[in-house]
């Protein structure tokens, strides 16, 4: 048993070096984003190679045996519990046939059966977290119904409030508020202001749910902290002072980023956590604080030197941070082990994620700390007997941050040989816990372009917990896009949205693939829709890809008046240059392909304003060439547009 003394001294250690690393390297919010196609003649795609129908179908036959054989090595057993989120999915499903009466009767029964424990409302909160996953506008639209129809419906206020807060966040993104455009943050106001009136309609109607006074908190905490959430929080703390997540979210507001202060959180923590019995779930607020620590230290030191930046970083890193940490880790010690399990994993997760604002070097000490409380071991084995799936867990996702594939694979599936290996209360948990760590698994696959992994994983998922347990449900069908099987992506979306997946992520992903079978008509009919949602990330893609197939199908009055009528696609206040090049070069060839020379000139040369693509000055030239001494191009300037860049596509 290694000495926990000279783990805690490590651990101090680690904190100064690493909170100084985070501090070294810029914070950066990880958000994909929908690439943009330029227009003919330059083709969006490579060129698919013709196939015969005999060609195809071996190929497909050859992968779904690689697919089937990697799913065999997993073990996966077949599913033979219904889980929360099965329920989430059969009350979405529900809601959207219109009958509210039985959506009624799931929720009130999932909450009659749900109990307060240490960190969560279980299993309402897993529930209420899954019936909405992206933006639905049929289920909106059925929630404004049930809601019209019986309006002193606390489940419908609970679902629609929830409803309006996830989309509200699609929309917005996570960029700093002085990033989001104007119409975004507008748009994401309005939705949580919806949000709150759902939410507090809901607590006027049945007070003793917490999860209303959690969602309300979040709501109102949109700007930050404010007075309005102080006063919320001590009301929901009120009602439920053993509700921990509300203290964790009243932590994160008091965070710099939204208007807080790295003092505000340490006297929050010492507060509620600090002064709280030695086995208080309060006590896991310290290690909340450490995640929200690495994240300041990212933003607020990494633009000082020298002296100034190590004051930073002093200024951050606290001596009473370790004793909390370490009493936080040692709850392990007193909570029932699943319980505690479920509540750390996303904190060491969030500690460990790269494209977060964690690093492997940010979780490692606190890794070897919580092993060696746990009695586990964060070294490679080969018969893992005793180990935390967690712990595994999380080691495998280190190891893939440092570029260790092997060895992360190997971690992953200890992982899933220890979770087995575990009693957990019911086969409810034990299916949830391996679940998430295909679904991590998925993740890794998709991080290192392992598509075939990709689906196998998602497929083992499903088989584990239901379609409607991934983070991300539309995984198999962009792994079958980016590997250029378009009939399988086709039918994987197909899939998807005629169940609970009827997402503008699906239909945009389904467009594409369309795209690669040169099914013009129904690509348009998939992205319309998206680009038709001004609150959407992809909708500028879906756009400029609408334009690209309009072209390609020869219907350059379609191409134009589309692109005509989306017209944020043009507004330098809205989109990046780079989205403006490609948007004016695309109606630059429309303009042209239906002889209106002068306007196809101005716009390739506003095309060239914005960014120097080739086609669009191959195509100026030629119209300088044809409009003769009647052309008069200006000069092409460089511009600066607001927003992150959306990449063009390789030709």
């Amino acid at each position: 048993m290694v000495n926990l003394s000279a783990i805690a001294i490590g651990l101090w250690v680690m904190l100064v070096v690493v909170l100084a690393y985070v501090g070294l390297r810029p914070s950066l919010p990880h958000i994909a984003e929908a690439p943009a196609v330029t227009s003919a003649p330059i083709a969006a795609h490579t060129p698919v190679a013709l196939q015969t129908p005999a060609t195809t179908a071996a190929r497909d036959q050859a992968l779904a045996l690689m697919v089937s054989q990697r799913i065999t090595d997993l073990g996966v057993k077949a599913k033979t519990v219904q889980l929360p989120t099965d329920l989430s999915l059969e009350e979405a499903l529900t809601i959207k046939r219109g009958d509210y009466e039985r959506a009624d009767r799931i929720a009130r029964d999932v909450l009659a059966h749900s109990k307060l424990q240490r960190w969560r409302f279980y299993p309402f909160n897993d529930f209420m977290e899954n019936i909405v996953r992206y933006e639905d506008p049929i289920l909106l639209h059925h929630l404004d119904d049930w809601i019209a129809h019986d309006p002193r419906s606390t489940i419908a206020h609970l679902v629609r409030g929830t409803y309006y807060h996830k989309v509200g966040w699609i929309t917005r993104g996570d960029d700093y508020a002085a990033e989001v455009p104007d119409y975004r943050m507008r748009s994401f106001q309005q939705d949580m202001a919806k949000a709150s009136e759902d939410f507090r309609a809901a607590i006027d109607l049945d007070p003793k749910v917490p999860w209303s006074f959690y969602e309300l908190l979040q709501v109102v905490s949109r700007g930050g902290n404010s007075a309005d959430a102080g006063q919320v929080f001590n009301a929901a703390i009120k009602a439920f002072p053993g509700y921990y997540p509300l203290y964790r979210e009243r932590l994160d507001e008091l965070s710099p980023k939204w208007h807080g202060s790295i003092k505000a959180m340490y006297d929050f923590s010492d507060l509620y956590a600090g002064r709280a019995p030695g086995n208080s779930p309060l006590k896991l607020l310290y290690l909340q604080l450490y995640v929200n620590l690495l994240e300041t230290a990212g933003a607020a030191c990494n633009s000082l030197e020298g002296d100034a930046k190590q004051s930073c970083v002093a200024s951050v890193a606290r001596p009473q941070l370790l004793g909390g940490m370490l009493s936080a880790l040692r709850l392990y010690r007193t909570s029932d082990p699943i319980e505690f399990n479920t509540a750390v994993w996303p904190l060491l997760g969030n500690m460990a994620c790269n494209r977060c604002y964690g690093s492997p070097s940010a979780v490692g000490g606190v890794l070897q700390a919580a092993a060696n409380i746990m009695g586990s071991d964060t070294q490679m084995m080969d018969k893992p007997t005793h180990n935390s799936y967690m712990l595994d867990d999380i080691t495998a996702r280190v190891w893939s941050q440092i570029g260790n594939t092997s060895n992360a694979d190997q971690k992953f599936r200890e992982a899933l040989k220890d979770a087995e290996q575990t009693s957990f209360p019911d086969e409810v948990q034990k299916a949830v816990a391996l679940a998430t760590i295909f679904d991590h698994m998925a993740q890794f696959a998709d991080d290192t372009s392992q598509f075939i992994d990709m689906i196998a994983y998602q497929e083992a998922e499903n088989e584990v917990a239901g379609s409607n347990f991934s983070s991300a449900p539309f995984r198999t069908c962009y792994a079958y896009y980016r590997m250029k099987y378009f009939s399988e992506a086709v039918k994987e979306c197909t899939d998807l949205i005629d169940g609970n997946g009827n997402y503008l992520v699906s239909h945009y992903w389904r467009g594409k693939a369309y795209e690669g079978l040169h099914q013009w008509d129904a690509s348009i009919a998939d992205f319309n829709p998206v680009a038709d949602s001004a609150d959407n990330w992809f909708r500028v893609g879906a756009a400029l890809d609408m334009s690209y197939d309009f072209g390609q199908k020869g219907d350059f009055a379609g191409q134009l008046a589309s692109m005509n009528q989306h017209a944020y696609l043009f507004d330098p206040k809205l989109q990046p240059a780079s989205d403006l090049a490609v948007a004016y070069n695309n109606r630059c060839y429309a303009h042209m392909q239906l002889g209106q020379l002068q306007a196809a000139l101005d716009d390739c040369t506003t095309s060239l304003k914005y960014g120097r693509i080739p086609d669009a000055l191959h195509k100026e030239q030629e119209l300088l060439k044809r409009l003769g001494s009647h052309a008069k191009p200006s000069t092409p300037e460089p511009v600066q547009t607001p927003g992150k860049p959306v990449s063009i596509q390789s030709m």
